[in-house]
Parts: C-alpha cells; sequence; structure tokens
C-alpha cells in the first residue's frame, strides 16, 4: 500500500477534532511557509539593497577623485593654452603668472605647480621656492617616464621631502613644433588635503567600524580613513583589492581584514575602479554592523511569524474545540438514541447550521419516540393476537397430530391385514391348491404306470400332466408374489434375492444384490414396505 493510501486511512481514523486541527495547522503551516519566504525575499532584497548603496558609495567616491584627477589635468593643460612654457625663452613672465593661476585653482589639493625643461630641471615652482629652481628631477619615476614614454601620467603615491607630506603628481609633457619634447608640468596634489579626505570620509558615516581606502594599481594605500594606516602601505584587505584591479570592475564581497594579525570579524567591502586611472576606492565595515538592520528585520519577522503563528493556532484550537464540543454533544445524543433512550432530550445552545442540526435531532427523536410507542402498542397487539392465533394451531396442530398418528396406525393396520391376507391366501393356496395339484400329479404319475407306453390316452395323460405341472409352477409363482416365505424365514436380503434372480433370470439379466451386514433384522413392517418396493422396481424391470 503506498504512503498517500496510508496516510489517507490514518486521517480517515481521526475524530473530527483532530481532523479540523490537521487541517488547519496544515492551513498555518502552508501559510507561515508563505510568510516565511515573502520574509526571507525581503531579507534578501533588504540585504541586496545594502551591497547596492555600498557600492554606490564607492562609485560616488571613485567619480570625485575622478573628477579632482581630470581637474587637475585640466588645469594644467589650461595653463598651457595661455603660455608657451617654453624653457629657452627670454621671458616667462606669461609662464610664472599661469603656474600661480593653476596653482590657486587647485587650491588646498595642491603642495604646488613645476615647470621643468625637457631634461627633468626646475625652470619654475610655484609656491615660489628658489631654492629648487635648477634642480634634477628626472629621478623621481613620474617624470622619468613622462620623459620616456613622452605620455602624461599620474604618480603612485611618494613623500614629499619639502613638505613632508605624502603626495602624488599630475605630469603632463608639452612638446614643440616639430613635436619634439620640449618642457613638462607636474602638479602635487597633498594626499592628506581635505580634497582628498572627503569622498573617503563619507565612510565614517557608514557606522562605528565604517571605513574607506583609496588604493593604487597595486593595492597601496593613497588615502584612508583609518588612523593607524599610512599611505603607502598595503591596503587592509589587499588580495580583494587586486581581484577588483584586475577584473577592472565594480564589486562588492565579505573579505577578511588581512593586516589583522588575530582572527577578525569579516568585513563587507565594495569597490569601485577609478576612470581616469588605475586606482580604485573601497568603502565598508564589519559584517555585524553592515546587517545589523538586516539581522534586526529578521529576528522581528521571526519574532513576530512565531509570535502570531502561536497566538493563531492556540486560538485554532480553542475555535476547533468550540466548535466540536457541541458536535459531540450530538454524538452523544445519537448514541443514546441509537441505544434506544429516547427519553432525554437534546440540548444544544449553538446557532448556525448545527443548532439547526440539533433542532433536526430533537424533531427525529420526539418522532422516533412517538413511532416507538405506537410501534410498542401494535407490538403488544399483534402479540396478543399471535398468541391467539398459537393456540389455535396448536390446538389445530394437536388435532392433525392426532389424525395424522391416527391415518399411520389407520394405514400400518391396513397394511398388516393386506400382508396378512396376502399370507393367508398363500398359506391357503400352499396349503390347499398346491396339494391338490400335487396329488393331481401323483395321481397322473399312477395312471401314466398303468397305461401302455403307446396308447392314445398315454399322451392326453402327458398332456395333462404337464398341465398340472404348470399349474402348480404358476401356483408358486403367485404364492411367491403374494408372500414369499423366505422373507419370513430368512429376512428381507434373502428374500429380495430370490425374488429378482426368480424373476430376472428368464430375461437374461443379471442379478447382483449389495448390502452391509446388520446386527439385527428390522421391524417385519418395515421389512414388508421394503420388499413390496423392491419387488415393484423388479417388475418394472421384467417389463
Amino acid at each position: 500500500m503506498t504512503v498517500p493510501k496510508l496516510f489517507i486511512r490514518w486521517v480517515a481514523r481521526l475524530n473530527l477534532w483532530s481532523r479540523l486541527v490537521l487541517v488547519l495547522t496544515a492551513g498555518f503551516a502552508m501559510l507561515f511557509g508563505v510568510f516565511s519566504a515573502v520574509s526571507l525575499r525581503v531579507l534578501d532584497d533588504s540585504t541586496q539593497r545594502i551591497l547596492t548603496e555600498r557600492v554606490v558609495i564607492a562609485q560616488f567616491a571613485a567619480r570625485r577623485y575622478d573628477e579632482l584627477l581630470t581637474q587637475a589635468y585640466y588645469e594644467l593643460d589650461k595653463a598651457t593654452t595661455f603660455a608657451a612654457f617654453d624653457p629657452a625663452a627670454p621671458d616667462l613672465t606669461n609662464e610664472k603668472h599661469m603656474l600661480a593661476h593653476a596653482y590657486g585653482r587647485l587650491g588646498s589639493f595642491s603642495l604646488g605647480v613645476v615647470f621643468l625643461d625637457a631634461r627633468g630641471r626646475v625652470v619654475l615652482a610655484q609656491p615660489d621656492a628658489a631654492q629648487i629652481i635648477g634642480a634634477d628631477y628626472s629621478a623621481f619615476p613620474f617624470i622619468s617616464q613622462t620623459m620616456q614614454t613622452r605620455e602624461r601620467n599620474i604618480s603612485r603615491p611618494f613623500l614629499d621631502s619639502n613638505s613632508g607630506k605624502f603626495a602624488i603628481a599630475v605630469t603632463i609633457p608639452l612638446f614643440d613644433r616639430d613635436g619634439r619634447l620640449m618642457a613638462i608640468l607636474s602638479g602635487w596634489a597633498d594626499l592628506s588635503s581635505p580634497l582628498m579626505m572627503t569622498a573617503v570620509e563619507q565612510a565614517r558615516n557608514l557606522g562605528e567600524t565604517g571605513h574607506a581606502e583609496l588604493v593604487d594599481n597595486q593595492g597601496m594605500v593613497i588615502a584612508t580613513t583609518e588612523s593607524d594606516s599610512q599611505p603607502l602601505a598595503p591596503g587592509e584587505h589587499l588580495h580583494f583589492y587586486l581581484q577588483m584591479l584586475n577584473a577592472n570592475r565594480e564589486g562588492v564581497q565579505d573579505v577578511p581584514d588581512e593586516m589583522s594579525h588575530h582572527a577578525s570579524e569579516m568585513h563587507v567591502m565594495a569597490f569601485a575602479p577609478l576612470t581616469v586611472t588605475h586606482w580604485g576606492v573601497a568603502v565598508g565595515g564589519s559584517e555585524s554592523e553592515t546587517f545589523a538592520p538586516v539581522r534586526q528585520l529578521e529576528n522581528s519577522i521571526f519574532i513576530l511569524g512565531t509570535i502570531s503563528f502561536a497566538i493563531i493556532f492556540l486560538a485554532t484550537l480553542l475555535g476547533a474545540r468550540l466548535l466540536v464540543r457541541p458536535v459531540k454533544v450530538l454524538t452523544r445524543a445519537a448514541k443514546q438514541i441509537a441505544t434506544g433512550d429516547l427519553q432525554t432530550p437534546i440540548q444544544v445552545v449553538e446557532g448556525g447550521e448545527i443548532g439547526a442540526l440539533a433542532e433536526a435531532f430533537e424533531a427525529m427523536r420526539v418522532r422516533l419516540q412517538k413511532s416507538l410507542t405506537e410501534i410498542t402498542a401494535w407490538s403488544n397487539e399483534l402479540e396478543m393476537r399471535v398468541r391467539e392465533r398459537t393456540q389455535e394451531l396448536e390446538t389445530v396442530n394437536v388435532e392433525l397430530q392426532r389424525e395424522e398418528s391416527e391415518r399411520r396406525r389407520l394405514l400400518e393396520r391396513v397394511i398388516n391385514v393386506q400382508e396378512e391376507e396376502r399370507k393367508r391366501v398363500a398359506r391357503e393356496l400352499h396349503d390347499e391348491t398346491g396339494q391338490a395339484l400335487t396329488a393331481v400329479l401323483m395321481s397322473l404319475e399312477e395312471i401314466e404306470t398303468r397305461l401302455p407306453a403307446t396308447s392314445h390316452e398315454q399322451q392326453n395323460l402327458a398332456r395333462a400332466q404337464r398341465l398340472a405341472e404348470n399349474a402348480l409352477s404358476d401356483l408358486r409363482v403367485i404364492i411367491h408374489g403374494l408372500r414369499p416365505t423366505v422373507l419370513d424365514d430368512l429376512g428381507l436380503v434373502p428374500a429380495i434375492r430370490a425374488f429378482a434372480e426368480q424373476h430376472l433370470a428368464a430375461h437374461h439379466v443379471q442379478v447382483s444384490v449389495e448390502t452391509q451386514d446388520w446386527e439385527a433384522r428390522l421391524p417385519a413392517p418395515i421389512e414388508t414396505v421394503l420388499f413390496r418396493i423392491l419387488q415393484e422396481a423388479v417388475n418394472n424391470i421384467a417389463r
């Protein structure tokens, strides 16, 4: 038997209250399951929203750095439109003015702007620093890179020896009319300036563990909100930064703090790459704080759902019990009616369908009681009539039995008389007629001895002798048919065998009589009746 059939049979054996509880529990469990699925979807949406917010914050910070670096390029390019920046020119007034203008435009973002010749020597600088005029800056990686590649670049962080601050350099090459490298402009930016820190400082709004880092193409810190971290140091989540930088894509992941020497909580970090240079911004916080609203919402949903389900379930149990109680009353009343108790009224105060059912049961009880009273009266009357009729039948039966007994007695007497008459006739035929025929035969035999053997009388005598013998033989058959003496002398079986052989042998019918040994002979009347039955059967066979 399959499991569904076994379950159906098990449910069919439950009472009404258990079925109601089972069905309602299954319904509420399904409803709770749907509620849980929706809650999980809401929690997942909330989680995705938080992660998306982290990515958006990282994107916003990256766009801000793109704007700052783009502005630096723009100010340097704009300066070249108003001055030739030819190191060999006799008058560099315009160049000096444009350097001052660019420096002023960059504001606190800038540590200074430097004008160099094609060999990397300082021609002019802003702010004015006479001690560095003529200094050879070709050893700086970003200067030598521009001299070699003849392309603009943004440097990795370095320590500015003049200010003692960590800085980056935005460098562009300038070419003469023949396309040869003529000069270099390089603007140095302070990594600790408010403009550089504003973008990452927004991460502090993410909570107590909120932090952000601007990293270069090697995952080294350029700017950070962590007080214990310095520029040029590896980022807290170096492998994650390198993974995102190599893929050059945005993303968010749970990552460990690689700078901690102890097991620490995972951090949820969002990463967004810059478009101007191969840098990136990472924004995030601890996993527990990041998903605290989700955890709180999850706990609230779980507690509220559990309490609601418990209250509804208890209310369901109570409601089912209240609903089943009048049904139990009706069930007890039905059992009382089934046992024959029609005196106890059915009392159910509930209304609705159950009340209507109770009224119908009560009406049925009243009608059954009335019908039972009528049936009882009819039964008593019928019983009295049956008793009277039974007495009449008993009287008639006694009379019939008496008549039957008398009939049997008379029939037995008739049979006995008939058999006695047969016996008497057979005896008389045997004793009188048989002896007379025997005497006739003896007389004929004596006469035969006296007559000549060839005389005509001898032939007549022989014919008379044959007639007498035939008559004697027929007489014996008649005597045997009337009452065979062997029946009286030897019993039923020898009489049947002798009669059958005597009457059927002439017809060439083989006779076989099979019997069981009897300890005693049957009563004479029974033997006589059985013999007559078999005698008739043999006669029918012979015919």
